[in-house]
């Protein structure tokens, strides 16, 4: 690095390349000051997108007995891991039972761990089953 005209290392009281490590130093501090800014704002954003009430537009009733998993991912409440449990308490319910459907109602979702009845409540409107 270039000593400004008169001055030396010695003048300065600066080992060599301490003033390079400096400089980096505060460098270093404000990307890390940036990237901490960004993405506080992004998890803000997405936190935001979470809040956001989305309706729900299904132009018919679900049956849960036979609906695919990106039919049920379509309903309020019911993510991936929910809807891999339906799918997975169907499939065990019709070896054991072939001839019977698992869900004769809304209320047959408590069976599976993670419906309970607020869940039960908010998707009941878009379900159907058989007899109805």
């Amino acid at each position: 690095m270039k000593q400004p005209p008169g001055l030396t290392q010695q003048d300065l009281n600066l080992p060599p390349d301490a003033e390079q490590r400096k400089v980096q130093a505060c460098a270093f501090a404000v990307a890390v000051c940036f990237a901490v800014l960004v993405s506080a704002a992004l998890a803000a954003l997405g936190f935001a997108r979470l809040r956001t009430a989305c309706s729900i537009q299904l132009q018919q009733t679900i049956d849960l007995n036979n609906a695919p998993r990106a039919s049920l991912l379509r309903l309020p409440g019911i993510g991936t891991g929910r809807a891999a449990a339906i799918i997975e308490y169907r499939r065990n319910y019709n070896i054991e039972r072939p001839s019977s459907k698992p869900f004769g109602s809304a209320q047959d979702l408590q069976k599976l761990k993670g419906f309970g009845p607020r869940t039960v409540e908010n998707i009941s409107p878009w379900l159907r089953f058989q007899g109805e």
